[in-house]
Formats: structure tokens, C-alpha cells, sequence
């Protein structure tokens, strides 16, 4: 019995011995897990540390492209609209064309008024040396009234005649008198007409009449609306039969080729970011998938003041809010593989290169 009894005694020294050693082992885990873990944060803290300030990041950007509203430039009748909503188009191709009759006529008009002038200019031209000829006759024909008056005069002085041929000397002079003014006031009046430009195209009248035709023509050719870009029609809000007013657009397009992305960044997040600077750029509908970007420029004014109503900070109670800035960047490996529509969510992230002061001396002792 009693050395069943040492036995057992034996046993439980040896339970408790085993117990007493697994515990001062875990204890000592515990203790280097502990380390591991706080040597990992140091790590992670260090790299944070190392990287903060070098890239910066915002989700509030959207992909942006050129929107362009069309509208007429001439008034008309809508006979024919070939682009559709949704539409992808190609620059040159017809959106919608406008009743072309009224245009065609006044071209024809405008035509018919160049060769008028042209020909009333050279007819002009023409008449100029007549005019001098009867000019040059009217003062023959004064000079011999003057003659024919002086000779009456002197008879009449002498009663060799009557008074009566006197007068009619005197009528005479008058007439050549008049006739040579009215000589003088025709040729003058024809060369200034004509101006100092002897040639027919250079002549004031004939330009005008050629404006006046080259505007019917451009209003001809305005009767035909065509896309000024490779584009998508976002929409069209014309009918056929419609009346077409200028200056009212009636499709909008959205540009294939000038895409960007707006990333609107907090102010406080700008102190390194400068044009050229490289970026990333995911969009929210084709997750994984990355751009690569550059930075284009930076907004001379932040988003609030381009609000309909701007903040007054300067009056009633102020409480700060950290602004945004919008921020272009246009995308440098897009190739238009997939469709890419204006507004879409976007990630952007900036590599601004800059590095802390320990970073920078890291690398200077380690390369």
C-alpha cells in the first residue's frame, strides 16, 4: 500500500512538473509573437511613413469629353435626318439637312447680279472715252459761241446788226456754257463710279455683288448639317418637317477622341501635384482594369466658385471646409476599344515622386 502510494505521489510530481513546463513555454510564444507583431507594425509604419505624400488619391473623378450642341446656321424646312440617338458618326457625315430651294434661288439671283455689275462696270469703262470726246466738243463749241457772241457784240456796238442776232450769240454762249458743265459733271461722275481701280474685279461695286453671292453660296452649303468630329450622337431633337431655327441646337454630340478625366482632389492634397506628373486611372464599370494618365493642369479656382451661388465666407458665421480643386488628366494609352461614356465614376491616383527627408537619406546610405 504504501508503495502504491509513492507511486501515484510520483506520478502527480511529474503531471505537474510537465504542466508547469508547457505553461513557461507558451508564456515565452506569447511573448515572441508579441515582438513579431510589434516588429511588423513598425515595419508597416516605416514604409507608410517612407511612402506618405508620393502618391496621392481620390475617388470624386469622372471621366469627361467634348460635348457640342449643333444647330443650324440658316432657317429652313428639316427634309432629311439621318443620324440617330446613340448613333456613332464620323466626321464629314450628315446629321440633317435643310430645304435647299429658297437657297438655290438666291444663289442664282446673286449669280445673275455679279454679271450685271461686271457688265455695267465695263460698260463704263467703255463710255469713258465717249464722254471725253463730247467733252472735248463741248469746249469747241463754247469757244466758238464766245467768239460768235464778241463778234455780234462788236457789230451790234458798230449798228452793222440787229439787236436780235445779238441775242441769240448770247443764247448760244449760255447753251455751250451749259453743256460744257454738264460734260464736265458726266465724265466726273463716271470715273468716280468706276474709283481709282481700272480693272473690273477690283471695282467696289463688283466685290459686292461677289460678297453677296459667296453669302448665298455659304448659306447653300449651311443647308446641309455635318459632324464636325468623330462623335456619338447623344441626342436629336428635330423632326422631319420641323421648322429649324439658327442658333437653336437641335443635336448634341459627344466626342470619340477627346477624352479626360476630372479628379476633383482636396486642397490639402496638392502641395506636390504639377503637370507632366504620371497618374493611374480605373473606372468603376470596368473593374481591374487600369489607364495609365498624365497630368494636364490644375483649375485656376476651386469647384465653389464656379457654384451658381459662391461662398461668403467673409460674412455671417464661417466654418472651414476643406475645398476641392478639379484636376485634368488625359488618359495616354486609351484606344477607344471600349466605349468609354462621358461621366462615368473614376480612381485616380497621382505618383507626385516626392519623398520624406528620411527617405530621401535612406537612400542615400543604402543606394
Amino acid at each position: 500500500m504504501n508503495k502504491l502510494a509513492r507511486i501515484e505521489e510520483a506520478d502527480a510530481r511529474s503531471l505537474g512538473g510537465a504542466r508547469t513546463f508547457w505553461k513557461g513555454r507558451g508564456r515565452d510564444i506569447a511573448r515572441v509573437g508579441s515582438l513579431v507583431m510589434l516588429g511588423a507594425a513598425l515595419l508597416v509604419g516605416l514604409v507608410l511613413y517612407l511612402l506618405t505624400g508620393r502618391y496621392e488619391s481620390t475617388d470624386n473623378a469622372y471621366v469627361q469629353a467634348n460635348k457640342v450642341y449643333l444647330s443650324a446656321e440658316v432657317e429652313g424646312r428639316a427634309v432629311a435626318i439621318p443620324a440617330r440617338a446613340n448613333q456613332t458618326v464620323k466626321a464629314g457625315d450628315v446629321l440633317f439637312r435643310i430645304d435647299d430651294a429658297p437657297y438655290r434661288i438666291a444663289l442664282a439671283k446673286a449669280e445673275a447680279d455679279v454679271e450685271t455689275t461686271r457688265n455695267g462696270i465695263s460698260a463704263l469703262q467703255a463710255s469713258i472715252s465717249e464722254k471725253g470726246a463730247a467733252l472735248g466738243a463741248a469746249r469747241a463749241n463754247l469757244a466758238y459761241a464766245q467768239k460768235e457772241f464778241d463778234r455780234q457784240k462788236e457789230l451790234v456796238a458798230r449798228g452793222v446788226v440787229s439787236k436780235v442776232k445779238f441775242d441769240q450769240a448770247d443764247h448760244d454762249l449760255d447753251v455751250a456754257r451749259q453743256r460744257l458743265a454738264q460734260a464736265q459733271q458726266d465724265l466726273a461722275a463716271t470715273r468716280a463710279r468706276l474709283g481709282a481701280h481700272r480693272q473690273t474685279a477690283e471695282n467696289p461695286e463688283v466685290q459686292h455683288a461677289i460678297a453677296v453671292r459667296d453669302q448665298a453660296r455659304l448659306d447653300l452649303d449651311h443647308t446641309v448639317v455635318r459632324a464636325p468630329e468623330d462623335s456619338i450622337v447623344a441626342s436629336v431633337d428635330v423632326q422631319l418637317g420641323e421648322q429649324v431655327m439658327p442658333a437653336k441646337p437641335v443635336i448634341s454630340l459627344v466626342s470619340r477622341n477627346a477624352l479626360w478625366i476630372t479628379a476633383n482632389f482636396k486642397e490639402t492634397q496638392l502641395t506636390h501635384v504639377h503637370p507632366g506628373q504620371l497618374a493611374t486611372v480605373t473606372v468603376d464599370i470596368y473593374p481591374g482594369r487600369e489607364w495609365h494618365a498624365t497630368v494636364g493642369s490644375l483649375s485656376p479656382a476651386t469647384g465653389a466658385e464656379f457654384s451658381l451661388i459662391p461662398p461668403q465666407n467673409a460674412s455671417g458665421n464661417w466654418v472651414k471646409v476643406v475645398q476641392r480643386v478639379p484636376v485634368r488628366l488625359y488618359l495616354q494609352d486609351y484606344k477607344g476599344d471600349v466605349p468609354l461614356p462621358t461621366g462615368l465614376s473614376a480612381q485616380v491616383t497621382i505618383d507626385t515622386g516626392h519623398r520624406s527627408g528620411f527617405a530621401r537619406l535612406i537612400e542615400s546610405v543604402f543606394g
